[in-house]
């Protein structure tokens, strides 16, 4: 029997009815009991980037009720990640960030290393509101077993990343600016945008 995650994420996995180890078609550590397929190596991939809505997701999951969060359908890809992060299937979490309605960043999370890094092409700090929910996402984490540096403090994690800076009077490039950074810090070879060829 291969334990899943012990109540936080997905129900454990136990031979039995509602649970089947033995999967048609492919391995996997078998379904929950409501049926759901885990399969062995995690949803995600090891390095997986998600785009805006699911940043936006992790906000509104912050400020919502435990039992939502754990229950309600809007936040299944938001267990499954936790999920793959927690049980190691997914080592990187980078993804695109629209903030205030008009604005792209990005931002990586790498427990390994800990640190959540934040990319910004006007340099300005990470929203007051999406650095509460990294940070209360981080802690949620780690309280269901996530494998980091627990010796440093959640609010010691933030860092940020390299990215082309926008030019004066520039308010269009930002989202292919934080697309250009997230690639560049998955594959270094992709260099970062030079800031005159932005204008």
């Amino acid at each position: 029997m291969s334990p899943v995650v012990g109540g936080n994420i997905l129900e454990r996995c136990v031979p039995g009815p509602g649970c089947s180890a033995d999967m048609e078609g492919g391995s996997g550590v078998g379904t929950t009991p409501d049926g759901r397929f885990i399969p062995e190596r995690g949803w995600f991939t090891p390095h997986s980037i998600v785009g805006p809505d699911f940043l936006a997701t992790v906000i509104t999951a912050s400020n919502d009720s435990l039992d939502n969060v754990q229950n309600l359908s809007k936040y299944r890809t938001f267990r499954l990640l936790e999920f793959d992060l927690v049980n190691e299937h997914c080592e990187t979490l980078g993804g695109i960030a629209y903030i205030n309605n008009n604005h792209y960043t990005f931002i990586v999370i790498c427990p390994s290393d800990t640190y959540v890094g934040y990319g910004d092409s006007m340099h300005t700090d990470m929203l007051k509101d999406l650095r509460r929910a990294v940070l209360w996402w981080i802690t949620r984490l780690i309280d269901q077993g996530l494998q980091c540096n627990k010796n440093v403090p959640v609010d010691q994690w933030l860092c940020r990343l390299p990215i082309t800076s926008q030019a004066p009077y520039d308010s269009f490039s930002c989202r292919m600016l934080a697309v250009n950074a997230l690639t560049h810090h998955y594959i270094p070879d992709v260099e970062l945008v030079n800031r005159l060829a932005t204008r």
